[in-house]
């Protein structure tokens, strides 16, 4: 998805709008924070979109931890997510891309399942 330098959202391909639960024509004019909301997986709390610091410090950006984009109809899927500035003719930075994975399948993979734990207990029939 692309914004402008004021992170209102310009463009959403459609993986995007299958992935935030907006349609291009309801995301375009909105701001990127009212569309896409990421949290933090382990707490749960918001945080800042990587566009964000990836304009303000004219430089590409990822966030290092385990992100979580919570959608439209309120679940949330397990992403990796990018940024980074747009640059116009004259070089000064004009808006931002972001782009972001399903990583859902990914991680829940590579989390440790619960320990089954066994009983040795005699067990009758009766």
């Amino acid at each position: 998805m692309t914004t402008n330098y004021s992170e209102v959202i310009d463009y959403l391909n459609p993986v995007a709008e299958k992935l935030t639960g907006w349609t291009l024509a309801e995301a375009v004019g909105r701001p990127l924070s009212e569309v896409v909301q990421l949290l933090d997986e382990a707490t749960m709390d918001r945080l800042e979109n990587p566009l964000r610091r990836a304009l303000r410090e004219n430089q590409a950006c990822a966030f290092a931890g385990e992100a979580a984009l919570l959608r439209r109809d309120t679940t949330t899927l397990a992403i990796d997510v990018r940024a980074a500035p747009i640059h116009g003719r004259n070089g000064r930075v004009v808006g931002g891309v972001t782009v972001f994975h399903d990583v859902t399948a990914a991680r829940s993979m590579a989390k440790p399942s619960r320990p089954v734990t066994l009983c040795r207990c005699k067990c009758t029939s009766g």
